[in-house]
C-alpha cells in the first residue's frame, strides 16, 4: 500500500515539473515577444523596467492558466456554510486572481507602452517627399 503511495506521489510530481518547464518555457517566449515589441524603448530606461516587462510576461501565461480553469470549472461555485443552510453560488477565487492579475497586466503593459518613444508627426509636406522619392 505505501509503494503504490510513493509511486502515486512521484507520478505526480513529475507531472508537475513537466507543467512547471511548459510554463518556463512559455514564459520565455512571452518575454522574447515583449523585449521585441518594446525593442525602441531608449536602452537606459529598458534596463529599469526589465523586471516590469519578466512580471508582465509571467503576468500573461498565469492568466491563460487562469482562463482555462474558468472555461473549464466556471467563474461561481456552489458553496454552503452548513448542512443545514442552503448552498448559493458565490465567485471562485481563481475568478477573482483572474479579475485582479487581468487589471494589473493592463496596467504594466500602459507603463510600458507610454515608454515607447514618440513618433514625429507626419507633415504634408514629408508625406510629399515619400511620395515623389518612393516612385521607381
Amino acid at each position: 500500500m505505501k509503494a503504490e503511495n510513493n509511486s502515486e506521489e512521484l507520478k505526480i510530481l513529475k507531472q508537475n515539473k513537466e507543467k512547471l518547464r511548459l510554463k518556463k518555457h512559455d514564459i520565455r517566449i512571452e518575454r522574447n515577444r515583449l523585449n521585441r515589441v518594446f525593442k525602441n524603448i531608449p536602452e537606459d530606461v529598458k534596463k529599469t523596467v526589465a523586471g516590469l516587462i519578466d512580471n508582465a510576461a509571467w503576468m500573461r501565461i498565469q492568466l491563460k492558466e487562469y482562463q482555462a480553469d474558468l472555461e473549464l470549472n466556471g467563474f461561481t461555485e456552489k458553496f454552503t456554510q452548513s448542512v443545514n443552510t442552503p448552498a448559493y453560488d458565490r465567485e471562485r477565487v481563481v475568478s477573482k486572481k483572474y479579475t485582479a492579475d487581468a487589471k494589473n497586466y493592463m496596467t504594466m503593459i500602459k507603463q510600458l507602452v507610454a515608454l515607447l518613444p514618440k513618433d514625429k508627426p507626419i507633415t504634408e509636406e514629408d508625406e510629399f517627399n515619400t511620395f515623389v522619392h518612393g516612385r521607381g
